[in-house]
């Protein structure tokens, strides 16, 4: 488990269990941002050619079924097409396999609704002659499940706007006229701009900046905040820093992982849109992210 002759610590977690109906509990009232919600990193990679880039082991249907709301799809533009990728590797399911999913579970949960963040992994080839929009917005009007597709929505917007919906959202300039802007609407946390603060990090280090945004959320002045816990270092792969923990500065297995430490440490400020993204769900991280927008965990007896 770890990279030592020492043994860690085998740490066991519960069976996951069905938590489908989820939002619909809540009140239309409620604004997107006062919601606290679970999402998955790279989301349709537990299917992707290279077993090494697979940071799910869960498929769709079952991310749905056991409560994940959020949704991050690397993708790749080829012949005005939306391949999907897991880093460099592709996933072998196709961007209209994710809305077809998507539109299956909503048809039969039309209280929910679903967060799809989306990011370009490859520059798009010069083989197309569509921009991303144009893309996006054909895929929207001609594949099952894109009628569902909300471009434009706002923080401010109430739950009872978007049920049945998928709401995307983006990082990248180029879909600036047809998703939500996650880069200049919230604060964020992710390997990404870590990169831009030191050259080497390791795994406490980010723990460091991830525990810094769940203070920021109590107190700064956004109505989002995204908080990317996933992390590869690479001497630790994706699955052990998310879910074995292990010896990551010391000759002694004292780390623990990195979601069951966000499960200890989880604060919803009730005044932000709080989005956790990470490697290798648990259901206990699940529980504890959608647990906070109730006021008890009373709203899911019978499912335990």
């Amino acid at each position: 488990m770890c990279n030592s002759s020492l043994k860690c610590k085998e740490f066991i977690y519960r069976p996951y269990i069905e938590r489908i109906k989820y939002l619909v509990r809540l009140p239309d009232h409620k604004k997107l941002c006062e919601l606290a919600l679970i999402g998955t990193h790279l989301s349709l990679s537990y299917n992707a050619d290279i077993i090494e880039f697979r940071t799910q082991n869960l498929n769709l249907a079952q991310q749905l079924k056991y409560g994940v709301r959020v949704f991050d799809i690397s993708v790749r533009f080829r012949s005005n097409l939306i391949e999907s990728y897991s880093y460099y590797a592709k996933t072998n399911i196709g961007f209209h396999d994710f809305l077809l999913g998507a539109e299956e579970f909503l048809d039969d949960n039309p209280g929910e609704f679903i967060i799809l963040l989306i990011r370009q992994v490859f520059p798009p080839e010069f083989d197309g002659i569509r921009s991303d929009c144009d893309i996006i917005n054909f895929y929207i009007r001609h594949v099952v499940g894109g009628r569902r597709t909300v471009t434009k929505w706002r923080l401010e917007d109430t739950i009872g706007q978007h049920r049945g919906k998928i709401l995307l959202s983006s990082f990248d300039d180029s879909f600036s006229g047809c998703a939500f802007d996650i880069r200049n609407n919230c604060k964020l946390q992710s390997d990404i701009t870590l990169k831009t603060k030191r050259n080497n990090y390791n795994v406490q280090d980010k723990w460091h900046d991830i525990f810094t945004l769940i203070k920021d959320s109590r107190f700064d002045n956004y109505k989002c905040f995204l908080n990317e816990i996933h992390f590869n270092d690479g001497s630790f792969n994706h699955f052990s820093i998310a879910k074995e923990g292990g010896n990551f500065n010391s000759s002694l297995c004292v780390s623990h992982p990195i979601n069951q430490m966000m499960e200890n440490y989880f604060e919803n400020p009730h005044r932000a849109l709080i989005i956790v993204v990470a490697d290798f769900v648990t259901q206990e991280l699940i529980d504890k992210i959608n647990d906070s927008n109730f006021p008890d965990p009373s709203w899911r007896i019978g499912w335990e």
